[in-house]
């Protein structure tokens, strides 16, 4: 199998919620969005595109909890997690991790308040 090397590069931190970074003029924020796992974050880029890793899932275009179910940890709070999303504005495009993406954000979390 051979030797892995688990030693990054050089040294980080992780972002707590809220908390931005520029990395040369893209701007990245984080939004914790728990609920597939107690450490799932979001990421807002240039304040108009959204990545949901697995916080979300998108089926035929709406939001969804992230399916399949038996992968994620608390679905109260995850959903607690795609309600708090809806509130961005101007979101142009949404990337989720494994469910697809959409340029119709608000159609998309449509009932979700």
């Amino acid at each position: 199998f051979g030797f892995i090397n688990n030693r990054l590069p050089s040294s980080y931190h992780t972002l707590n919620d809220g908390e931005e970074v520029n990395v040369d003029g893209i701007r990245v924020k984080a939004i914790a969005t728990p609920g597939h796992t107690t450490g799932s974050t979001s990421y807002l880029v240039n304040e108009d595109t959204l990545f949901t890793g697995d916080t979300l899932s998108l089926i035929k275009g709406k939001a969804g909890i992230f399916t399949p179910r038996v992968f994620n940890t608390n679905e109260k709070t995850q959903a607690a997690s795609i309600r708090k999303l809806k509130s961005l504005q101007n979101i142009k495009f949404l990337c989720t991790g494994h469910h697809g993406v959409t340029n119709n954000f608000a159609a998309a979390l449509a009932g979700w308040e």
